[in-house]
């Protein structure tokens, strides 16, 4: 995939974020140490996603590369501030020191079959003002999420970056729902990344909703934003009752198939009000 192409995917999906990728060598080609260039970038409000090697990381000390979002730094104390889902699939912070960070990059650099593919990215944040929102576009998606026949597999054969993923985790749509009921009835198909990116999404998904009364791009709804907030609540119970009954090994639990039900249940009512309000506002 181009840079191009990757950055035009991501702006299809945020428009707000703007995303360059290259090869993450090219900063050794030019010269230029990762510490100097992390810390360039974060002073211009770019904020650069690389791969780091963790065995040279104190406090992680694991024995994988991934790739780490890097967000800001403190040049006193020689630390930069990360943000890396090795946590299985959950989102944690991580304090890196800057000696690290140049060891375990560069550790990466001197071997050519552990650099393969590697390329750094960069994101920018650009402002709602310069950037509207795609009204049109938002609409199609929040009919195809309702539309559980097939779409998931359309939506990852028309992005070659979704082909390499493990097809269990791609669903993008309500199977979602029927997913998870087929993971809850046995404990060795329990994958806890399902339910922290699940929660993660109906939590993005209520700011958004909140984003597009606040700009005043829809009518604003007790009711809708009353749905937005109950679907964000019922995941993360969701979330914690399944991981407690795991611990227990009671996965088979009615009251998870339950909790299930009224979650999707909500989904879909808060999805049709926004699919209502958008289409009092442009008449789609």
């Amino acid at each position: 995939m181009t840079c191009a192409e990757h950055d035009n995917i991501t702006r299809i999906i945020c428009p707000y974020i703007k995303q360059l990728s290259f090869p993450q060598k090219m900063i050794s080609i030019f010269n230029n140490s990762y510490v100097n260039f992390i810390r360039t970038c974060i002073d211009g409000n770019l904020y650069p996603i690389c791969h780091v090697d963790y065995n040279f990381i104190s406090s992680v000390n694991m024995d994988r590369i991934h790739p780490c979002f890097f967000y800001g730094y403190d040049d006193e104390k020689k630390l930069f501030f990360g943000r890396d889902n090795l946590d299985e699939g959950k989102f944690i912070d991580y304090i890196f020191g800057f000696d690290e960070i140049e060891t375990s990059i560069n550790s990466i650099q001197n071997s050519t079959e552990r650099l393969m593919n590697k390329n750094l990215v960069i994101m920018e944040y650009i402002d709602y003002k310069y950037n509207p929102f795609n009204m049109k576009y938002l609409y199609n998606e929040l009919q195809a999420y309702l539309d559980a026949d097939g779409y998931s597999k359309q939506k990852m054969n028309n992005f070659s970056s979704f082909k390499s993923l493990n097809e269990e985790i791609a669903y993008v749509n309500l199977e979602i729902y029927d997913y998870f009921l087929e993971m809850f009835q046995s404990i060795h198909r329990y994958d806890r990344r399902m339910l922290y990116l699940f929660s993660e999404h109906k939590r993005i998904m209520n700011e958004r909703i909140r984003f597009l009364v606040n700009k005043e791009l829809i009518e604003s709804t007790d009711e809708l934003i009353t749905l937005s907030d109950e679907v964000f609540s019922l995941s993360q119970r969701l979330l914690f009752l399944s991981l407690k009954l795991l611990e227990k090994g009671d996965l088979a639990n009615p009251r998870l198939v339950l909790l299930l039900s009224e979650v999707k249940e909500k989904e879909i009512k808060m999805t049709m009000y926004l699919l209502q309000a958008i289409q009092r506002r442009y008449n789609y």
